[in-house]
Order: C-alpha cells, then sequence, then structure tokens
C-alpha cells in the first residue's frame, strides 16, 4: 500500500511548524533580523482576501445590491445579533466593531486553513 503524504512531509505534525521563508538580517540596525515566516505569509494572505471581500461587497450606492453585499450584510447582521444577544443591547454596540472584525478575521483564517497542505495560523496559540 502506498501512502499519500508527501514526500517531505516525515510526519502528521510538520504543518504547525512554523519556518522561515525569506530572512534579513540587517547589521546596520544593530544585528536586527527581519523574516517572513509561514504564519507571516498565510496572515497577510487572509488580510488581503478580507480586504477584497469588503471591496467585492461594496455597493457603490446601487440600489439593486450585488451577491457579495448581500452576504456581507446577512454577515454583519448575524454577528450583531449574537453580540446583541449575549451582551446587553446598550454595551454590546460598543465591542461590536472589534467582535466583529476578530470573528470575520479568524473566520477567513480557518477556511484558509481547510485549504489541503497550507498553514493553519489560528492552530497556534502566538496568534
Amino acid at each position: 500500500m502506498h501512502k499519500l503524504i508527501p514526500m517531505w512531509s516525515t510526519s502528521p505534525l510538520d504543518q504547525f511548524i512554523i519556518r522561515d521563508l525569506i530572512s534579513i538580517k540587517a547589521d546596520i540596525l544593530n544585528n536586527t533580523q527581519i523574516s517572513l515566516t509561514n504564519i507571516g505569509l498565510y496572515l497577510s494572505i487572509t488580510t488581503t482576501l478580507v480586504f477584497m471581500l469588503y471591496i467585492l461587497g461594496t455597493n457603490y450606492n446601487k440600489v439593486v445590491p450585488n451577491k457579495w453585499s448581500i452576504g456581507l450584510e446577512s454577515l454583519y447582521s448575524t454577528v450583531y445579533s449574537i453580540v446583541i444577544n449575549q451582551i446587553n443591547a446598550n454595551k454590546g454596540q460598543m465591542f461590536f466593531p472589534l467582535i466583529s472584525a476578530l470573528f470575520i478575521y479568524i473566520l477567513i483564517n480557518n477556511l484558509v486553513g481547510m485549504v489541503p497542505y497550507s498553514f493553519a495560523p489560528t492552530s497556534h496559540f502566538i496568534l
């Protein structure tokens, strides 16, 4: 029987290792090392996807909304109802922007992490 594990993977836990992708050692800045890791790459991919989602969902003052706009409005109302039901109606509105942004960012991170052979940034406690 042949295993479907790629050649570069020796363990199923290899997907959780944080690796340096690009590393620059800056001698000018007091030997500071600047590096891009796989967690940073996937977080920037997620940030790009969230911005693209909101750009696609922009309605541009049209009377008839597009599908992306309807999806974002339903996501907004779902998170809003959760916040209002869990926290009271007066105090819940104060924390709604923070909770909504965290919910959407973690949701997109988890969806990106479900792609096979990708990295799931939300699996690390440091996030």
